[in-house]
């Protein structure tokens, strides 16, 4: 946390799946896999968006630079995440570190079970 809050790094909520799945796609590179489930989790992301189910999160530098997004799908009380990227900035600023407490901040008045890889990345 300390690492995020000396880079002055910001919360981003509500990105569009485009942006999610471009991010993913930068961060992972382009190989054949990787542009078929580029495509793939945009249709899901929009699915879920459509059905309420959930949301993209990211964080960014104060000139709007993404770090680190993560989409989450919200069920049975369970926050899944579905598709999570950090940038090699991102990881040297520790984004995915506010970005887990953010969420989990957003989330502190419900009752909710974590998939185990929602902390531990």
């Amino acid at each position: 946390m300390a690492r995020s809050e000396a880079a002055d790094l910001l919360p981003a909520s509500n990105l569009k799946p485009e942006a999610v799945a471009d991010f993913w796609l930068r961060v992972n590179g382009r190989t054949a896999d990787n542009e078929w489930t580029y495509h793939a989790m945009q249709r899901i992301m929009y699915q879920i968006i459509h059905r309420s189910w959930g949301s993209a999160q990211g964080v960014q530098t104060r000139d709007g630079e993404l770090l680190a997004v993560s989409f989450n799908a919200y069920s049975h009380n369970r926050i899944f995440p579905l598709f999570r990227a950090e940038s090699a900035a991102g990881a040297a600023a520790g984004a995915m570190t506010l970005l887990t407490d953010t969420i989990l901040r957003s989330h502190a008045e419900r009752n909710l079970k974590l998939d185990r890889r929602f902390v531990v990345g």
